[in-house]
């Protein structure tokens, strides 16, 4: 059964993927701290794939930027996917935007790694 609900989950994350605004952290960043009223009505509940640096790793999720600045969070879909990544990397999270960090970043979950 277990199989069935990764199989469903990777098939979520490359449906989301296909259909997902592309953007750098910097252009994320930059649109968001100008006005969050009209980023949070672009892409709330949207999927976007963010690129960029990765910040910290942890067991469930991955942060995109510069935890001074702007973050990215990423909720992995599948925390098996985060074992590999190594801080530095460069790496593009596709997830549905669900959480506005009070103007430090954005949350996207489910969210997959490539």
């Amino acid at each position: 059964m277990s199989h069935l609900i990764r199989l469903s989950i990777l098939l979520v994350s490359l449906a989301a993927a296909a259909s997902a605004e592309a953007a750098d952290i910097r252009q994320v960043m930059t649109e968001y701290q100008a006005n969050p009223a009209a980023f949070k009505d672009k892409y709330f509940g949207k999927t976007i794939s963010v690129s960029g640096a990765v910040s910290a790793v942890y067991s469930d999720y991955v942060s995109l930027g510069d935890p001074r600045l702007f973050v990215v969070n990423c909720e992995a879909a599948n925390p098996a996917q985060l074992r590999s990544l190594t801080t530095g990397a460069q790496v593009t999270v596709t997830g549905t935007v669900y959480n506005m960090l009070a103007g430090t970043g954005v949350g996207l979950r489910p969210c997959s790694v490539q």
